[in-house]
């Protein structure tokens, strides 16, 4: 008698019991679920609306736990703030200005007069933004801030990073990691949420959420900006007499009608990495080895200036890098070289280098 054979259904595995544990062995779970990713986030200055927003394609690489439901977007958002119009983990994420709308002075004070400012530890200009700054410090030094004032004004700038622009390869597209929160449906069936919460969720978020050193949390509505219409710093210029007022007063309305002009032709857009990037030290990309150096050298130069005027300004640390399309991979650290300025040995070794570059070729 041939033997029958009979296949038992198997349930697949489930873990059903993890509405069952405790609050505290649940929200270490949800916080394994979402390492941190350091990411570079764009900004981008809005001339209609007069504010600075980031840019909404350079905003992937959030946890993707943030769907799944309300405790867990709670855990994952922790070490971020609402800032921006977006999160931003202040600590690790770096704010990458590359909208030259910073070198208008209206535009640039409405960003550097947020009351979050000293709360931001990453910054980074591209070569263009940085390097027109000083342009129109060295000819206009009575109207605007040099590079150095400017940085040092970010109280709080731990890394500050110069990216050059003319590389854009990367290792592939790694965009779909981006959470978008449109796609994170309240009414879902699945989040067992209270609708009615919403918005107590919100403002017990913002009292959860911290900033390292004793920073201020930011509202989870758009940054706030002080008095976006005053001048720069009179005291860094140091105007005493009277022959200094005049060529205030004959220099101002020439530039505010330039910084107009510029305005209007900015509106139409210009050159930026578009989609989700990250940087790469400049020290090992076969485009830069041999010139990343002098930037190095003129934004130290810059610093150790406004060090003479500030005695006590902790200055922060200085990387050169190149911009990458993609994000970075869960777990992997920054390739980036921090320096707290050039070394005697380097100046050594690349002297025969910078021989070759002019001050035009920065």
């Amino acid at each position: 008698m041939a033997a029958v054979l009979v296949q038992e259904s198997t349930a697949p595995l489930v873990f059903t019991k993890f509405p069952d544990l405790p609050l505290e062995i649940r929200c270490l779970i949800w916080a394994k679920a979402s390492p941190s990713r350091p990411r570079v986030v764009q900004i981008a200055y809005e001339a209609d609306k007069e504010t600075w927003r980031a840019c909404v394609d350079s905003c992937g690489g959030l946890p993707r736990i943030i769907p799944v439901c309300r405790e867990a977007r709670q855990e994952a958002l922790k070490p971020y703030t609402r800032l921006l119009e977006t999160w931003i983990d202040l600590a690790e994420d770096t704010i990458f200005i590359s909208d030259p709308m910073f070198n208008i002075r209206r535009p640039r004070s409405m960003f550097m007069d947020s009351k979050f400012m000293s709360s931001i530890k990453r910054v980074a200009f591209t070569e263009d933004v940085y390097f027109g700054m000083k342009l129109l410090y060295e000819s206009f030094p009575l109207l605007v801030d040099s590079p150095g004032a400017i940085v040092r004004k970010m109280q709080g700038l731990s890394h500050f990073t110069i990216a050059l622009m003319e590389d854009g390869g990367g290792y592939g597209w790694d965009s779909d990691e981006a959470v978008e929160f449109e796609y994170f449906d309240e009414d879902s069936s699945t989040s067992e949420l209270d609708l009615e919460e919403h918005g107590d969720f919100e403002e017990q978020n913002e009292q959860e959420l911290t900033v390292p050193d004793g920073g201020e949390i930011a509202d989870p509505d758009l940054l706030q900006y002080g008095d976006s219409t005053q001048n720069e710093d009179a005291d860094e210029h140091d105007i005493d007499d009277g022959d200094g007022d005049d060529e205030i007063l004959g220099q101002e309305p020439w530039l505010a009608e330039q910084e107009e002009d510029a305005t209007e032709r900015l509106r139409k857009g210009y050159f930026r990495n578009v989609g989700d990037i990250h940087f790469q030290s400049a020290i090992h990309s076969p485009d830069y080895w041999d010139t990343w150096y002098p930037y190095l050298q003129r934004i130290s130069s810059d610093f150790d200036e406004q060090q003479v005027k500030d005695p006590d300004w902790s200055r922060p640390k200085i990387a050169v890098v190149e911009v990458k399309y993609g994000l970075h991979y869960i777990g992997q650290s920054d390739a980036i070289d921090w320096r707290s300025g050039p070394t005697p040995e380097e100046d050594g070794s690349s002297a025969d280098s910078s021989e070759d570059s002019s001050e035009n070729d920065i």
